[in-house]
């Protein structure tokens, strides 16, 4: 069976990869997101069901699919890294990153030393990257920061300043949250997403940015963000279910 591609790879494509979250913790989810043509999951620790044990199945099945997996870290999660990139994953998304002191801890707790903590055990990656695991691992491994407070869009260039951060993937929703303004929150968002873009750009990192609409992900797309998670599989499923419902009601109106 040919490999996944890696997230690196993906991004070196010249389309605009497309993934999204799952967090409803179920492998038959997984298994139908993986197979509807999706380029990346984002396998969600932080707001969906999936524990340890889950995100170690889980990338099973998404690779099975020939999908990369991807994992979002819980909130402070950093303990779980070395777990997760244990089973096999080499794409890591960190939440609520606002400073660069965050980002360095980040790093450190996914890097071996001497850049960082990680400590050395034989492991399902180990076994499926070989003799040279240790050695090659930083040249496929994907650190993400998620931009997602105002406060980490003014810190946005010492953020990516950090070696081992290979790029962000903003926020919105949250970052609309942090400005608290009710008047003019929607205009100030704008600025902050073109702010750590053109920040993300002059670092030459890669950007993201998670999109609730089809429409939102290719004006994203189009605009120079490098891939794009859309919505989540619990919204993908209650949409669905919405518009079945709906068109049963239309269609009894009509009879």
């Amino acid at each position: 069976m040919t490999p996944p591609l890696t997230f690196r790879q993906l991004l070196a494509r010249s389309t605009t990869p497309i993934g999204t979250f799952c967090g409803l913790g179920s492998i038959d989810v997984i298994e139908l997101v993986c197979h509807a043509g999706f380029d990346f999951v984002v396998v969600d620790l932080q707001h969906g069901a999936f524990d340890l044990d889950g995100a170690r199945h889980a990338i099973r099945a998404i690779e099975a699919a020939g999908v990369c997996p991807v994992v979002r870290l819980p909130a402070g999660g950093h303990t779980l890294i070395e777990p997760l990139l244990d089973a096999g994953y080499s794409a890591l998304i960190a939440p609520m990153i606002n400073t660069a002191a965050q980002a360095r801890a980040f790093v450190q707790a996914a890097s071996y030393p001497p850049r960082g903590l990680r400590s050395q055990s034989s492991c399902r990656a180990s076994l499926r990257g070989g003799a040279g695991y240790r050695k090659h691992v930083g040249d496929q491994l994907v650190l993400l920061a998620m931009i997602e407070h105002i406060d980490a869009v003014n810190q946005c260039g010492s953020i990516l300043g950090e070696q081992g951060i290979d790029g962000i993937l903003i926020g919105p929703t949250d970052l609309t949250s942090s400005i608290c303004e009710s008047s003019g929150a929607a205009e100030k968002r704008e600025q902050a997403i073109a702010h750590v873009k053109t920040t993300a750009q002059g670092h030459g990192s890669w950007m993201g940015i998670a999109a609730a609409t089809i429409e939102s992900a290719r004006h994203f797309a189009a605009d120079g963000f490098q891939f794009v998670v859309y919505s989540t599989d619990r919204r993908i499923l209650q949409d669905g279910l919405t518009r079945t419902i709906d068109a049963w009601q239309a269609g009894a109106a009509r009879g």
